[in-house]
């Protein structure tokens, strides 16, 4: 329905030469606000991160990949301190290989998204981006 009401407001500003990318945005342990180091320290703390992968792997991810239309690009935001053992085993959990994950300070979150969605798109391309929580 989003991808039809969009493709219908892009006709009707006559840009029907442009390609419609649509981008969703997961922040999971971290946050573009995020700069108290001890809420940092908690969203890296194994019992937090179990709890959020739990909640992520039972309900967002279920709910991404059963979209029906399935062209969408996901990325998937980490903090540069979440262990190494958690990410591997969280992109292991990705059997259907859909979403990149990015990880980034959370004081540079914003500049990481943008320089990856200019690496992965053209200029002519309309990006649509929404950002979904890690436990939606």
């Amino acid at each position: 329905v989003l991808r039809s009401f969009i493709k219908f407001l892009i006709k009707q500003n006559y840009r029907l030469d442009k390609e419609l990318k649509v981008v969703i945005i997961t922040l999971f342990n971290s946050n573009f606000k995020l700069s108290d180091k001890e809420e940092i320290s908690f969203r890296n703390s194994l019992p937090w991160l179990e709890y959020r992968f739990s909640l992520f792997y039972k309900y967002t991810y279920p709910s991404v990949i059963n979209q029906t239309d399935k062209e969408f690009y996901w990325y998937v935001c980490f903090d540069i301190n979440t262990p190494k053992n958690f990410l591997s085993r969280f992109k292991k959990n990705d059997k259907k290989k859909a979403f990149k994950v990015i990880i980034s300070e959370y004081y540079d979150i914003g500049n990481r998204i943008k320089r990856k969605l200019y690496q992965s798109f053209n200029d002519d391309d309309i990006i649509i981006s929404l950002r979904l929580d890690s436990d939606d």
